[in-house]
């Protein structure tokens, strides 16, 4: 675990970069302001524009003023309400999703980091951890850039809303824009899915890498190379190999790596029936 190791300040950044694309998950979540109509009647929408979130939707009324607050209506959507948009029930359950499942990367993504300065070299409390993290954050942004990409869908092709009386909302808009949901919630898919998915394409190879190194140096330990030489080529250099010891070690490393040679026994297995071509 050397390789991987000597990897861990770059998991270490990472690991910050998926926190933080995590808490701009959670940010986009309850911003109200994931689309913003512009609309023309300004007698109940005061200031004439309104946010739609993906659970209210809130604009400033001097006429009708929610509870709490001093100029801003605003009104939560219901699980009943059959008006709301597939996108917005999508963003509802798959931001819940990427928060939950970008919070288990964050828990071993720690683990592994705390394996690796406190010294603990056992390669199943490391390598395994960090590849379940990157999985788990790559998959939490996946959940955050559907939603993202489909409401910004809707926004640009100015989709409308059949909104009922009680909330106060026209059913279209004159004019809609993306809000400042959206954007955050690009910059999150960012830090989780690519950061996270070169992340976990280096843990990959590193973990590869050992477990390639692990084998060839059983082989070396209970097969030294000159017996693997005088096993295969019987001392005579010009029988069926034809080639020197250390290039006929790395051709008997080779197959025994791939799996070919899994059939005979690990220690001195006698490769006088290979034929090297």
């Amino acid at each position: 675990m050397k390789s991987l190791v000597s990897t861990s300040h770059l998991q270490l950044a990472a690991f910050v970069l998926g926190m933080i694309g995590w808490i701009l998950c959670t940010i986009s979540m309850g911003i109200v302001e994931w689309r913003v109509w512009y609309v023309d009647n300004t007698t109940v929408i005061s200031s004439g524009i309104a946010w739609v979130g993906i659970w209210k939707v809130c604009f400033i009324s001097y006429l009708y003023v929610s509870p709490g607050y001093r100029e801003q209506f605003c009104h939560k959507f219901s699980g009943y309400d059959s008006f709301i948009p597939h996108e917005i029930y999508a963003a509802q359950g798959l931001l819940l999703i990427a928060m939950f499942v970008g919070l288990l990367g964050l828990a071993a993504t720690i683990f592994a980091l705390r394996n690796v300065y406190m010294g603990v070299t056992h390669k199943t409390l490391i390598a395994p951890f960090f590849l379940v993290g990157g999985f788990f954050y790559i998959f939490a942004g996946v959940c955050v850039l559907i939603p993202v990409s489909w409401n910004f869908y809707s926004v640009t092709h100015n989709q409308s809303i059949a909104f009922p009386p009680s909330y106060y909302m026209p059913s279209s808009p004159v004019a809609q824009e993306a809000g400042a949901a959206i954007p955050v919630g690009i910059v999150a898919v960012i830090f989780l899915l690519l950061i996270h998915y070169g992340r976990l394409v280096l843990v990959t190879k590193v973990w590869f890498r050992n477990r390639k190194n692990a084998v060839t140096q059983l082989l070396w330990s209970y097969c030294p190379p000159r017996l693997l030489y005088d096993s295969c080529c019987h001392g005579d250099s010009k029988d069926i190999c034809g080639i020197s010891p250390p290039k006929s070690f790395k051709i008997i490393s080779f197959y025994l790596v791939s799996g070919i040679l899994t059939t005979f026994p690990i220690n001195c297995f006698n490769a006088s029936n290979l034929e090297f071509h």
